[in-house]
């Protein structure tokens, strides 16, 4: 099992050369320099950007650890930040969502919604009804007028049957008085030629 301090295993062949270079920097400071040899800076000189000296006098990692350190950092940050970004998660999850307040408010719009949806429903409902109505006395009207049309109807053919009737009767009289009268005036006419013929008889015998 690795040591806390040491880096995963990974970067452990980095990690070791770096250490190698730092102890290697921190000896040849504290050496003396040999004779006849030019006395070199044991560090190399900071540059403008470069970060400060540590106050034991031993310059930070270089550079080319800083990539594999800020790693590092980021790795521990990001097993630091899970829960962190759990809670964000939740927090979106629930601002997704919608607090109480707006699940309460939109709850109680749908509620609103429905109600008046339910009264347009009855509010139909008994228009329709009134309209139900209004066409079945329309029709018991209808009904009723239909029936009192065949009444008039019935009667005016039995009148018009009774009219044919009477014309048909009166035509009859008008027949039977026309032969009423040639019947009387032949009769006449034969009283007429009986008188004539006595007469003319009784003259002949005296």
């Amino acid at each position: 099992m690795a040591h806390p301090s040491e880096p995963p295993p990974h970067v452990r062949g980095e990690w070791t050369s770096v250490q190698q270079r730092r102890r290697h920097l921190l000896f040849s400071s504290l050496s003396p320099p040999s004779p006849g040899t030019h006395a070199s800076p044991p560090f190399p000189l900071p540059s403008a950007h470069a970060a400060p000296f540590a106050s034991n006098g031993v310059s930070p990692l270089h550079d080319s650890t800083e990539p594999l350190l800020s790693g590092e950092r980021r790795s521990s940050q990001t097993q630091r930040g899970g829960p962190e970004r759990t809670d964000g998660g939740e927090r979106g999850e629930r601002g997704r969502r919608g607090s109480p307040e707006t699940l309460n408010a939109a709850l109680k719009a749908a509620g609103e919604m429905v109600k008046y949806a339910a009264s347009q429903w009855e509010r139909a409902a008994s228009q329709s009804e009134s309209l139900v109505a209004a066409l079945k006395v329309s029709l018991e009207k209808e009904t009723v007028s239909r029936r009192r049309v065949e009444e008039l109807e019935a009667q005016l053919t039995a009148q018009e049957q009774r009219m044919q009737l009477e014309e048909q009767r009166r035509e009859l009289e008008r027949e039977e008085e026309k032969e009423k009268n040639l019947l009387s005036a032949e009769v006449t006419s034969l009283r007429e030629q009986l008188r004539s013929a006595s007469n003319l008889a009784a003259e002949q015998q005296l």
